[in-house]
């Protein structure tokens, strides 16, 4: 059975993945767009796409750092009872 944290990890890596496909779908958009619309629509899709990108491989980064570190200090060494 999966605990709660287990789903909220899950949660927070799928709108991770979700803001980098969004960030390198739009970017892609605009690249193969280029000049078909105009000056605002192709900068602000470049803005949002940047973020998006950045937040989602920030969001993966701090997770990742902070699974490593969960799984640390849950897996200790066992020590004999003396």
């Amino acid at each position: 059975m999966r605990t709660n944290n287990d789903k909220n990890v899950q949660r927070v890596i799928e709108a991770g993945m979700a803001l980098v496909v969004i960030g390198v779908g739009l970017n892609a958009l605009v690249t193969w767009t280029l000049g078909a619309f105009d000056a605002a629509s192709v900068l602000l899709a470049l803005y949002v796409g940047f973020w998006a990108y950045v937040l989602g491989t920030m969001a993966l980064i701090v997770l990742s750092i902070w699974l490593v570190f969960m799984r640390k200090e849950l897996v200790r060494p066992c020590m004999p009872l003396p």
